[in-house]
C-alpha cells in the first residue's frame, strides 16, 4: 500500500511539473512580443515591426513575417522580394484593416489594392500556413469615404506563384468606385459610380499573371459592382477571384464564398482572356451575380481552359 501510495505521488508531481512548463512556456512566449509584426530570416535573426508594409519594405529573399497583432495599414504593401511568405503567429488571430491605400497601376484594372505582388517577382509569394489566422480586410478601405479609391485585396503580377494555405482570410476588397451597400441582394439601390479608365474585376484576387495555388484559406465578401443602376448595368466581374492575361488557379482547397459580381458575371471565380481553372478540391458556394449568369464561375472567351477533377 505504502509503495502505490509513492508511486500516486510521484505521477501526481510529475503531471504538475508539465503543467507548470506548459505555463511557463506560455507567459515567456507572450513576453517576447515587442510589436505586431516579425520578420525572420533565413538565418534565424529576427526584426519587430509596428506594421506589415515596413517589414515587408525591410525583408530579403526568402523571408518569413508572422503577424502577432491587429492593426491598421493606411498604404498598400508592395511586394518586390523572391519567395516571401506572410502569415499569423501560430496561435495567434489578427486582423490588419486597410484605411487607405496607394496608387498603384496594374495594366487597365482599377489602381487601389491593399498587397501587390509585383512582375519582378518570379519564384514565388506564401499566405497562411501554421497554427494561426490572419484576415486582410480591405472593408474601410472600401467604404463611403473612399468613393473613387475603394480597394480589392489584392493583386498578382508576378510570373511566379502565389500559394494560398490554411490560415489566411483575405475580405472586404469592392474596387472600382461607387457608391453601393453590402447586401448582394438589393442591387437597384445601388447608384453611378465614378469610373476612368479601370475596372473592378477581381475583387478578392486579380491574378494578372503566374499562378495562384489555393490549397485552403477563405477568400469571402468581396463585391465586384460598379456602373449605373438606372441603366441595370452594374458591371464588373469575379467578385472572389479573376484568371486572366495568362494567369492559372489550381484550386484544391479552401473556400470562395459570398462574394458578388455584376453583369460581367462570376461571382466566385471569373475565368477571364487567357484564364486557366483546374479545380480538384476545395469549396465555391454562397456566391452571387446580380445581372449575368455564373453566380459560382462564370468563364469568357479565349479562356485556356477549365478543368473539374474532384
Amino acid at each position: 500500500m505504502k509503495k502505490t501510495k509513492i508511486t500516486v505521488l510521484i505521477y501526481f508531481l510529475i503531471i504538475m511539473i508539465l503543467i507548470a512548463c506548459i505555463f511557463v512556456r506560455k507567459t515567456i512566449a507572450a513576453e517576447t512580443v515587442e510589436n505586431n509584426v516579425k520578420k525572420t530570416s533565413s538565418n534565424g535573426n529576427y526584426k519587430w515591426y509596428s506594421t506589415l508594409t515596413s517589414a515587408v519594405n525591410d525583408a530579403a529573399d526568402g523571408d518569413t513575417i508572422e503577424v502577432y497583432k491587429s492593426f491598421t495599414e493606411t498604404s498598400s504593401v508592395q511586394i518586390k522580394k523572391q519567395n516571401l511568405t506572410i502569415k499569423a503567429a501560430d496561435g495567434y488571430n489578427p486582423t490588419i484593416s486597410w484605411t487607405n491605400t496607394t496608387e498603384i497601376q496594374v495594366s487597365t484594372y482599377t489602381k487601389y489594392h491593399c498587397i501587390v505582388v509585383y512582375t519582378s517577382v518570379t519564384t514565388s509569394t506564401t499566405l497562411g500556413g501554421g497554427t494561426g489566422t490572419l484576415t486582410i480586410d480591405a472593408s474601410l478601405a472600401s467604404d463611403d469615404d473612399n468613393k473613387g479609391k475603394r480597394a480589392r485585396v489584392m493583386a498578382h503580377c508576378g510570373t511566379g506563384k502565389l500559394n494560398i494555405k490554411d490560415g489566411i482570410i483575405l475580405k472586404g476588397g469592392k474596387p472600382g468606385g461607387g457608391n453601393y451597400d453590402d447586401s448582394r441582394d438589393n442591387a437597384d439601390e445601388h447608384t453611378t459610380a465614378e469610373i476612368t479608365g479601370s475596372t473592378g474585376n477581381g475583387a478578392g484576387i486579380l491574378m494578372y499573371n503566374g499562378t495562384l495555388n489555393m490549397s485552403g484559406g477563405i477568400v469571402q465578401d468581396n463585391y465586384s459592382l460598379w456602373g449605373s443602376t438606372t441603366a441595370h448595368n452594374l458591371v464588373g466581374a469575379g467578385g472572389g477571384i479573376c484568371i486572366c492575361n495568362g494567369a492559372t488557379l489550381n484550386l484544391s482547397g479552401g473556400y470562395i464564398k459570398k462574394n458578388a459580381a455584376g453583369s460581367g458575371g462570376g461571382g466566385g471565380i471569373l475565368v477571364d482572356t487567357g484564364g486557366t481553372l483546374n479545380i480538384t478540391g476545395g469549396f465555391v458556394s454562397e456566391n452571387n451575380c446580380n445581372f449575368a449568369s455564373g453566380g459560382g464561375i462564370a468563364v469568357n472567351k479565349g479562356y485556356s481552359g477549365i478543368v473539374i477533377n474532384g
